[in-house]
C-alpha cells in the first residue's frame, strides 16, 4: 500500500467509526499451539495505553467528558477505582505489571532497564501455561527492553517498525538476540544519549525535524497538530493508534486459543497531538483550580499547565474511541466470548504544582493512579471495586485465573472478585521511584509512595530539592483526594506508625544489596 494510498484510506477510516484497516497478519496462526479447552484456557488481551491517568477518566469523576466509550464498556466489566502504578515511568511500572514484583525487587528501576537476572524467568508469558500462543508488541522503546528480556518466552515479538509509519529503530530487528546492549548503542548513535556526541545529536535532530515535517505535511487533514510521535525520547517513530487497533483485532481473530496478546501503545503519552476529530474540543476555558507548588516544581506555570492539560485530554478522547472501535472488531469477531481483555496503564501524567509530565521525582497520584478494567467471558453487569490494588497484582490474578500456581516471589495479590478470598481495605500498597538509584545498591536516592487504609505517605530522600534527612508528606485521601493538605506535622500518630512500618520494609527490601 502506498503513503499515499494509506493516508487516503485512513481519512475515510475517521469518518466511518468501525471501517477495519486491514493490515498483514504479522504473527501467523499456523505457528499456534494446537486450540485448548475454552472453558479452561480463556485467551487473554492486556491493552496498555501509556501515560494513562485515572484522575483524567470521566467514568472516575474527572470534570471533562474524555472517555464516553469507555464509560459504556464498563458496564459489562470491572472496574477498579483505585488501582496504582508500580513506579511513576515506563520501566519501573511495567515490570511491575509483567512480573508481579515491586520496582525495590525486579529493580528496572532506570530508562532502558530490565530486571535483575536472577528474575528473568518470573514475568507473565514464563508463568502462564505453555499452551498459551503468547504475541507482544510495543510503540515504547523502553518496554520493548523488557519485552526482548523475555523474549524465549513469548511466541511472536514484533518488532515496533511494523505498526509505525516512520522509524528510527532497527536494534529490535536486526539485533534481537543482543537486545538492550544494541539500543543503548543505537542510542549513542542517534545522538539519544547523554553521552552522544554533539554532532551526532545535531545530525539526530535535523534528520527528526526534515522526516516528521515530511510525514506531518502527508497527513496534516487527519493530525492538523501533528502526527502522534516524532519527538518522543523513547528513540524517533511516528505512528498511528489506529493501525495498531486493527492489527489487534486481526490477532485476536487468527490466533488459535489459547493466546495471550499483549499490546503496549505509546497514545496518550506526549506529545499529545490526537486525531482532527478531537481538535478542540475541550477548548472550553475549564480548568481545575491551582495547588500549592511542590519542592519538585520545575516552574511551569498555571497558564502552561492548563493548556498541555487539554491538548493531553484532547489525545484521551482518541484514545477513547479506539477502545471503542477496537471493542466493537472483537464483538464482531467473537473474540470476547471466551477472552479476559485487561485495559490499563503504566503510569499516569501530571498538570499541578509546576510539573508537566512524569518526568518528575515525585509521586503525586495523578501520575500512580491509573486505569484498571476487566471485562470477563459472559460478563453483563457492571463492578465496582473501591479497594486499593496494584500493578503487581495483575500478573498473580492471570495465573490463578489460568490454574497456574503464583511462585512464592511474587509481591502482589490476587485482584477482588477473582478469588473467594475477602479484600483487604487496610492493605498496603507501594510504588517507587529511584532512576538516579544503582540499580545493585541499597535505596538511598528515592521517592516512595505507601498507602494504608485512608493514608498516602510519601517519602523522598537523596533528591537534590529536599533536605539530606529526607522529606515526609502524608495525606488523607479519603478526605482530601486532591492531596491539598499535608498531615506529616498535625496528625503525628499517623505519620509516626506509618513512617515506622515504611523504613521497616525499605530495611528489609535493601537487605540484599548491602555489601558486606
Amino acid at each position: 500500500m502506498s503513503d499515499l494510498t494509506r493516508r487516503e484510506f485512513l481519512m475515510s477510516m475517521a469518518t466511518v467509526p468501525f471501517l477495519s484497516l486491514r493490515l498483514p497478519q504479522l504473527v501467523q496462526a499456523a505457528t499456534a499451539p494446537a486450540a485448548q479447552d475454552s472453558a479452561s484456557q480463556p485467551n487473554i488481551i492486556i491493552l496498555l495505553y501509556d501515560t494513562f491517568s485515572a484522575h483524567h477518566i470521566s467514568l472516575q469523576g474527572y470534570e471533562r467528558e474524555t472517555t464516553p466509550n469507555i464509560a459504556r464498556l464498563a458496564e459489562r466489566a470491572t472496574v477498579f477505582h483505585n488501582h496504582y502504578a508500580g513506579g511513576n515511568f515506563t520501566s519501573p511500572g511495567t515490570a511491575s505489571l509483567l512480573t508481579g514484583l515491586y520496582p525495590w525487587t525486579h529493580r528496572a528501576i532506570q530508562n532502558y532497564s530490565h530486571t535483575l537476572e536472577s528474575l528473568g524467568s518470573n514475568n507473565l508469558f514464563a508463568l502462564l501455561p505453555e499452551s498459551y500462543h503468547k504475541v507482544a508488541y510495543t510503540h515504547n522503546g523502553l518496554a520493548s527492553t523488557l519485552l526482548h528480556q523475555f523474549r524465549p518466552d513469548i511466541t511472536g515479538l514484533v518488532p515496533r517498525r511494523e505498526l509505525t509509519l516512520a522509524d528510527a529503530l532497527f536494534s529490535d530487528t536486526i539485533f534481537p538476540n543482543d537486545y538492550p546492549v544494541s539500543i543503548h548503542t543505537e542510542r549513542l548513535f542517534q545522538g539519544q544519549s547523554r553521552s552522544s556526541p554533539a554532532f551526532l545529536a545535531a545530525i539526530n535532530k535535523v534528520y527528526r525535524n526534515l522526516r516528521t515535517r515530511q510525514m506531518n505535511a502527508e497527513y496534516a487533514d487527519l493530525f492538523p497538530r501533528g502526527l502522534p510521535g516524532g519527538d518522543i525520547n523513547s528513540l524517533y517513530a511516528i505512528y498511528i493508534l489506529d493501525n495498531v487497533t486493527d492489527w489487534t483485532a486481526e490477532q485476536a481473530a487468527g490466533l488459535n486459543d489459547p493466546f495471550a496478546l499483549y499490546v503496549h501503545v505509546l497514545p496518550p503519552h506526549g506529545p499529545y497531538r490526537t486525531r482532527h476529530d478531537f481538535v478542540d474540543v475541550f477548548d472550553d476555558g475549564w480548568r481545575p483550580a491551582d495547588k500549592p507548588e511542590s519542592a519538585f516544581s520545575t516552574g511551569v506555570s498555571p497558564d502552561v499547565l492548563a493548556h498541555q492539560r487539554r491538548m493531553y485530554d484532547e489525545f484521551v478522547g482518541y484514545v477513547d474511541a479506539e477502545v471503542g472501535r477496537l471493542f466493537a472488531q472483537l464483538e464482531a469477531n467473537g473474540t470476547l466470548d471466551n477472552t479476559i481483555v485487561i485495559l490499563t496503564s503504566d503510569h499516569g501524567e501530571l498538570f499541578e504544582r509546576g510539573i508537566l509530565g512524569h518526568g518528575t521525582f515525585s509521586l503525586y497520584d495523578p501520575v500512580l493512579h491509573i486505569p484498571l478494567m476487566i471485562w470477563r467471558p459472559g460478563q453483563t453487569e457492571r463492578v465496582d471495586v473501591f479497594e486499593r490494588t496494584s500493578a503487581v497484582d495483575v500478573l498473580p490474578t492471570l495465573l490463578h485465573v489460568t490454574g497456574q500456581p503464583i511462585p512464592e516471589l511474587v509481591e502482589g495479590a490476587i485482584l477482588p472478585t477473582f478469588s473467594d478470598a475477602a479484600a483487604q481495605s487496610d492493605r498496603s500498597i507501594f510504588a517507587l521511584e529511584a532512576k538516579t538509584n544503582s540499580k545493585f545498591t541499597p535505596l538511598t536516592k528515592r521517592s516512595v509512595a505507601f498507602y494504608q487504609g485512608d493514608y498516602k505517605l510519601t517519602s523522598y530522600l537523596g533528591h537534590p530539592q529536599v533536605p539530606a534527612e529526607g522529606l515526609y508528606e502524608l495525606y488523607n485521601l479519603t478526605n482530601d483526594p486532591e492531596e491539598r493538605e499535608n498531615l506529616i506535622a498535625t496528625d503525628t500518630a499517623t505519620a509516626t506508625a506509618m513512617i515506622d512500618q515504611l523504613e521497616q520494609k525499605l530495611d528489609e527490601v535493601n537487605g540484599p544489596f548491602r555489601r558486606g
